[in-house]
């Protein structure tokens, strides 16, 4: 719910960000996740319906949970921490090719790796 009210802030408030670019042209992204990983990517217009975004993710969380020890039967307090990184590759078709606002559709794969 939160993410949904940043993004409408978003749009409502910098409408420049809803501009689409041109063919031809380079566009960064960055997204930044609650309880999802942070994502960076470059989006490289291929013709003027077709672009493709390769992106990086990286996340980082903690936590602290009990355990129940089998040798004292007492319960302990871990910590855990988790590192997630990964990549990914999207392809955006988009559904008209003029006007300043361009919607698409878009398909992709991403792969996170764990530590």
């Amino acid at each position: 719910m939160k993410r949904v009210l940043i993004v409408f802030i978003i749009l409502v408030f910098v409408p420049a960000i809803s501009l689409a670019q041109k063919a031809g042209q380079i566009g960064f992204n960055f997204e930044v996740g609650g309880f999802s990983s942070s994502k960076i990517g470059v989006t490289f217009h291929v013709t003027d319906r077709l672009a493709i975004r390769p992106t990086f993710s990286f996340s980082k969380s903690s936590e602290e949970f009990d355990a129940l020890d089998d040798q004292t039967q007492k319960y302990v307090i871990l910590d855990r921490e988790t590192t997630r990184y990964g990549g990914g590759l999207d392809g955006l078709f988009y559904l008209n090719q003029g006007g300043d606002l361009r919607p698409y559709l878009g398909a992709g794969c991403h792969s996170i790796k764990m530590r």
